[in-house]
C-alpha cells in the first residue's frame, strides 16, 4: 500500500471521528443552546422589541409613526435644497464647458481655414508656374528630364519647375498640419467631454446620496417595523420551538421505548451521550473523567449493557435526528409565517 493511500485512510478516519464528535456534540448541545437563546431574548430584549412588544393585535401600520422626529421636515427640506443646488451647479458647469467645446471647434475651423487659404495660394502659384512654362512653347528636354538651358526660356523653366516642387512639398506639409490640428482638437474635445462626464457622474452620485437620505428619513417608520418584525418573529418562533421540545421529547422517548418513557429516555441517553463517550474515551470516563459530573459509572454501565448491540440503524437515526430536524423545521416555518403576518401592519415604504 502506497504512502498516499495510508495518508488518505488515516486522514479520512480522523476526519470521520471529528465529524462524528461534532454531530453528536451538536445533538447534545442544541436543546440547551435553544433554551439559553430564548432566555437571553426574554430577559434582555432588543430595544425595538421592548418598545413595541410582542402583541401583534395591539399594533397597526400607524404604530411606528412615532419614529419620525419633529426635525424630519426641516431635514428633508435641507436635503431638497442641496439637490437643487447640485442641479444648478451642474447646469452652470456644463454650460461653461459646452462653451469651451464650441470655442475649441471655432478655433479649429479658424486654424484650418488659415491653412487652407495658404494651400489655395500655393496652388494658385503652382497653376501660374505651369501656365508660364506652357507659354514658353515647345522646349527641349535633356535625358535627365530637365529642360535644355541653351535658351533663356529653358533656364527659366527649370527654375520654375524647382519652385513648383518646393510648392508641392509645402502643400503636403500644410495638409499634415491640418491633420495635426484636427488630432489635437479631437484630444482637447475628448478631455473636455471627459471632464463634463466626470462632473455629471459625481453630481449624480451626490444627488442620489441626498435622495437616499430623504428616503431614510421618510422610511423611519418602515425601518423600525422591519427590525421589529424580524425580532418579533424570531422570539415567537424560538418560543414555539422550546414548547415543541418540551412536548416532543417525552413523545419521542415513549416511541423509542415502545410505550415505556424510561426505556426510551435511557435509549436516547445511550445513543446521544453514553455510547459516543464510551467509544471515544472509554467507560471509565464516567468513573473518573468529566462525564462523572453528569452520570454515575454504575448507571452508565447498566445502560451500556442494556443497549449495546441491541439498537437498529432506524432507531439510531430516528432517535438522533428526528427532534433536531422537526424542531428546526418548526422554527423556520413558524418564523416565515410570523413575518408574513406582520406585513398586515407594514408601514408604507418610500
Amino acid at each position: 500500500m502506497g504512502r498516499l493511500a495510508v495518508y488518505v485512510i488515516v486522514g479520512g478516519g480522523i476526519g470521520a471521528i471529528i465529524a462524528y464528535i461534532l454531530l453528536v456534540g451538536a445533538i447534545i448541545i442544541w436543546p440547551i443552546f435553544n433554551i439559553l437563546a430564548y432566555l437571553k431574548v426574554l430577559i434582555l430584549p432588543k430595544p425595538i422589541r421592548k418598545k413595541y412588544g410582542t402583541d401583534l393585535s395591539a399594533l397597526n401600520e400607524d404604530s411606528f409613526n412615532e419614529e419620525a422626529a419633529e426635525t424630519d421636515k426641516n431635514d428633508i427640506k435641507e436635503h431638497k435644497q442641496n439637490i437643487k443646488s447640485l442641479e444648478d451647479n451642474l447646469k452652470t458647469y456644463v454650460k461653461g464647458h459646452q462653451q469651451n467645446l464650441k470655442s475649441l471647434e471655432d478655433k479649429l475651423m479658424t486654424a484650418i481655414k488659415a491653412v487652407e487659404d495658404d494651400i489655395a495660394a500655393l496652388r494658385n502659384r503652382s497653376f501660374d508656374i505651369k501656365a508660364t512654362i506652357e507659354s514658353f512653347g515647345e522646349l527641349t528636354k535633356r535625358k535627365d528630364g530637365h529642360y535644355s538651358e541653351k535658351s533663356s526660356n529653358g533656364k527659366k523653366a527649370n527654375e520654375l519647375v524647382a519652385e513648383d516642387k518646393t510648392i508641392q512639398g509645402a502643400i503636403y506639409s500644410k495638409r499634415g498640419q491640418i491633420e495635426e490640428l484636427e488630432a489635437a482638437n479631437k484630444q482637447d474635445l475628448e478631455e473636455e467631454q471627459s471632464r463634463i462626464t466626470e462632473i455629471e457622474l459625481n453630481n449624480k452620485n451626490q444627488i442620489e446620496k441626498e435622495q437616499n437620505l430623504i428616503k431614510d428619513i421618510k422610511n423611519k417608520p418602515w425601518s423600525a417595523w422591519h427590525e421589529w418584525s424580524s425580532r418579533y418573529a424570531r422570539y415567537i418562533a424560538n418560543k414555539n420551538a422550546i414548547i415543541f421540545m418540551f412536548v416532543g421529547f417525552p413523545i419521542l422517548f415513549i416511541v423509542l421505548g415502545s410505550g415505556s418513557f424510561i426505556s426510551g429516555f435511557e435509549g436516547y441517553l445511550y445513543i446521544s451521550y453514553i455510547q459516543p463517550i464510551t467509544t471515544l474515551l472509554g467507560i471509565d470516563n464516567f468513573a473518573t473523567g468529566f462525564s462523572s459530573n453528569f452520570i454515575s459509572y454504575e448507571y452508565a454501565s447498566t445502560i451500556e449493557q442494556t443497549f449495546k448491540g441491541q439498537l437498529s440503524t432506524v432507531y439510531w437515526l430516528s432517535g438522533l435526528l428526528s427532534m433536531p430536524l422537526l424542531t428546526g423545521a418548526l422554527a423556520y416555518f413558524s418564523y416565515r409565517s410570523l413575518i408574513s403576518k406582520t406585513k398586515s401592519i407594514e408601514p408604507v415604504k418610500h
